[in-house]
């Protein structure tokens, strides 16, 4: 490649987060990654990094999976599908704002991306990107300006 092209390592459980701050440019959470479990997983990759004497930025990139509109129960029945319990029962769902707000939870708790998954029987993708741009906009409003 003409320019230095980002290695992310995607990872879950403590020694892997540890490595992927080590080794990689950037960490993937999986969907399910409340943002308690991103804040731990933040701090863990940081601390690893420091110990290898990495500098510069980490990426960390936490796939969210997302519904609009009363969702409630395909969701729940996502949730059993993946298997996720407790605190891994975390996705966006409702109106927009109520995805955006996930979303900033996420990113105040440490990521610096955040990836909408639509849920796995979410057949017809067009309102969904539709929906997603909307997020898009009411997020990118909410940041403040860079220099």
């Amino acid at each position: 490649p003409e320019r230095t092209v980002p290695v992310l390592a995607a990872g879950e459980g403590p020694k892997t987060l540890s490595l992927t701050g080590e080794v990689a440019d950037g960490t993937v959470l999986t969907a399910g990654s409340s943002p308690a479990m991103v804040r731990s997983a933040a701090s863990r990759i940081h601390a690893a990094r420091e110990a290898a004497g990495r500098t510069g930025p980490h990426e960390i990139v936490v796939f969210l999976m997302c519904a609009f509109g009363d969702t409630a129960s395909a969701l729940e029945a996502e949730f059993d599908a993946w298997g996720f319990s407790g605190e891994r029962r975390f996705a966006a769902s409702g109106d927009d704002a109520a995805v955006a707000e996930a979303i900033a939870a996420l990113t105040d708790a440490g990521a610096t991306s955040v990836i909408l998954q639509p849920l796995a029987h979410d057949a017809d993708l067009a309102p969904y990107a539709d929906a997603t741009a909307r997020v898009t906009a009411i997020v990118r409003a909410a940041e403040p300006p860079r220099p």
